[in-house]
């Protein structure tokens, strides 16, 4: 139930490090979309999700699972669109051979299940999602996360909520999968899930904005200058094709 505009100052670093971003919503999912011509498409998701028993874990991995059926299906459409040159300022300009993907929160839970199914996309990014046993990225991956909670970093324990046990699960997903050559990891001590989004900028009371306890420009610099230089080391030397200038 987020929307595109959340990462915005994510994607202007990108852009600025030479990369064409394109912010994607999904319709259903995100928490509104408006279309050009006026109307209005609502999301339909319950937020936050309700991880209050066995059964309502079960139910939300199902939903996730249909829920990242429609984002891959929207993504193919996207990729249709530029390969038929309907962005016409674009025409020539693009390598279409392939290309990376990160997301915020479930968004990030994507980008692993698309880097994992997806040959297309050969380099990804999850900024603190969780990682559910939807398989593992094939190439270069980047997992971002913000502080360890102390109750992750101990034994499991008896009385652990559902919800503990699905972060408790996704965190041993994550440490195997950073395990890989092509993988890394960065915890970010002093941020909370917020962190990753604009809403670092909206308040100058790093508590009052939820984004934890670092300042604002700090943790922006750290996420978006991790995630342009992850994806310029990994995206390969590029020569512009014969003919574009």
């Amino acid at each position: 139930m987020g929307h595109r505009a959340e990462n915005v100052a994510q994607v202007e670093f990108l852009a600025n490090n030479g990369f064409v971003v394109i912010a994607v919503d999904h319709p259903g999912q995100a928490s509104t979309i408006r279309y050009a011509d006026g109307s209005r498409t609502a999301g339909r998701l319950i937020s936050p999700p309700d991880l209050s028993s066995d059964q309502a874990v079960a139910t939300f991995k199902a939903e996730a699972e249909r829920c990242m059926m429609e984002r891959a299906n929207d993504l193919a459409r996207v990729r249709k669109a530029l390969a038929a040159n309907l962005v016409p300022e674009w025409q020539g300009r693009l390598r279409l051979d392939h290309g990376g993907v990160f997301g915020f929160s479930f968004g990030g839970t994507t980008a692993i299940r698309l880097c994992a199914n997806d040959p297309w996309f050969q380099t990804g990014a999850n900024e603190d999602g969780l990682v559910l046993d939807t398989g593992r990225s094939k190439g270069p991956f980047l997992y971002f996360d913000d502080e360890i909670p102390t109750w992750l970093k101990q034994p499991a324990a008896a009385g652990e909520t559902p919800e503990q046990s699905l972060i408790r699960r996704s965190e041993e997903l994550t440490l195997e999968a950073a395990k890989a050559p092509s993988c890394q990891r960065l915890e970010m001590d002093g941020t909370r899930h917020e962190s990753f989004t604009d809403r670092v900028f909206l308040c100058p009371i790093p508590r009052l904005a939820k984004a934890g306890r670092r300042p604002a420009v700090e943790i922006h610099h750290t996420i978006a200058s991790t995630l342009a230089g992850f994806f310029l080391r990994e995206s390969g030397p590029y020569e512009e094709p014969a003919g574009t200038r």
